[in-house]
């Protein structure tokens, strides 16, 4: 199946970053692209962008992309919180550019989170682990909270 992409379904917005890198040179965008996409009039999603250039004079032409290990975890905020130095001295970094992404459904200032509260609850603390359907009811209830929130849950996987 061939899905043709209308030419605005995607946007690139470049802009001030937050939190502030340690390193000058990194650069911060927004990508804006559809939740679903099968059909581009619906809810759109922003996805944090962080680009470090290559150190190298003559870098390669192709970027390294960088996704989270997920599910959850926020690979942007990670890189956010190291020092100069350590962003400077990265390994995949020195002949080529760096482009860090969160996924979708990820906690940050662009997003809302896809977390479940509901499903950890039970043994969060060390208490007793929830019955299967303990579990059920518990997804159940995530799912409700988030389609309340207009997310199509079905977009994610």
């Amino acid at each position: 199946v061939e899905i043709s992409i209308p030419e605005d379904s995607a946007r690139l917005e470049f802009h001030a970053c937050e939190p502030s890198m340690a390193d000058e040179d990194a650069q911060c965008a927004t990508l804006s692209v559809p939740e679903d996409r099968s059909t581009f009039d619906r809810r759109a999603l922003r996805l944090p962008v962080l680009v470090l250039p290559a150190k190298s004079r003559d870098p390669g032409a192709d970027p390294v992309v960088v996704l989270g290990g997920g599910p959850g975890n926020s690979v942007i905020a990670a890189f956010a919180g190291m020092p100069a130095a350590v962003l400077a001295d990265h390994p995949l970094r020195q002949h080529r550019d760096l482009i860090v992404m969160d996924q979708r459904g990820v906690s940050t200032v662009a997003q809302a989170s896809l977390d479940c509260p509901e499903l950890v609850r039970d043994y969060a603390a060390g208490e007793r682990f929830a019955t299967a359907a303990e579990l059920r009811g518990a997804a159940q209830r995530c799912r409700d909270r988030l389609a309340a929130r207009g997310i199509d849950v079905k977009q994610y996987d």
